[in-house]
């Protein structure tokens, strides 16, 4: 069952109505076949950073376990606003328009691994993005995982890139699956997302990881973020 939105919104969210970029709001989620590859995560800190820039953002959560929902309700009153509903994905297709309607600047939007329960509504909903971020992992389970994941988007003609997820940097695995995602002839993100205690920190207390003081892994978000926003060509503020 949803969870409405309009009551977080009305109380927290005092700016105009109209979205920035002319009333167009721009979708982007946040898939991947594999569970554990950081989906959740990514979400939630894109979303933080989206609303430090002054963004109307709205955070959808299909994944029948609700992290990202959880999570936002821990999220501090003092702390920039973000709108947020629970939507299991057999239902998504069912308020698509009604969200788009609504005029958020950016829809962000947490999925539950692979297509198998509801494929015809998964599909739906990877039509409507303007851009898939595909969170992977620096191993061999992750990248065999996602690479037909990255072949159903390109049979779907979606915008998509791989994003490389709790990695050492500097490491041979890092270089090994930069090498194999390539080889898939996917595209990779060209920032990827360090494997970081703060991130996990930050999650508990339902903020992003920029919001943490001296939050270590900030910057690798503030760059995800960047190249989203510039991909979705959503204006810097």
């Amino acid at each position: 069952m949803a969870k409405n939105s309009q009551s977080v919104e009305r109380r927290r969210v005092a700016r105009p109505t109209a979205a920035q970029d002319g009333g167009s709001t721009k979708w982007l989620v946040i898939s991947t076949a594999k569970g554990g590859s950081g989906k959740t995560t990514t979400a939630r800190n894109l979303a933080v950073a989206a609303a430090h820039e002054g963004l109307r953002v709205l955070l959808v959560d299909t994944d029948a376990q609700q992290a990202l929902a959880r999570w936002a309700e821990r999220r501090p009153e003092q702390a920039p606003p973000l709108a947020w509903e629970a939507i299991v994905l057999s239902e998504i297709g069912l308020h698509l328009d009604r969200i788009h309607a609504s005029k958020f600047d950016v829809v962000i939007v947490d999925t539950p691994p692979g297509v198998e329960s509801s494929p015809s509504q998964m599909q739906m909903l990877l039509r409507k993005a303007n851009l898939v971020l595909v969170p992977v992992q620096p191993s061999d389970d992750d990248i065999e995982s996602a690479a037909p994941w990255m072949e159903l988007l390109a049979r779907l003609d979606v915008p998509a890139h791989f994003l490389l997820n709790r990695v050492r940097r500097g490491s041979k695995s890092l270089d090994e699956a930069k090498l194999g995602l390539l080889e898939t002839g996917g595209r990779l993100a060209p920032v990827e997302v360090r494997d970081l205690e703060d991130i996990r920190r930050s999650a508990r207390a339902g903020i992003g990881v920029m919001e943490l003081r001296g939050g270590n892994g900030a910057d690798d978000f503030r760059g995800v973020w960047a190249f989203a926003r510039s991909e979705l060509g959503i204006r810097a503020r």
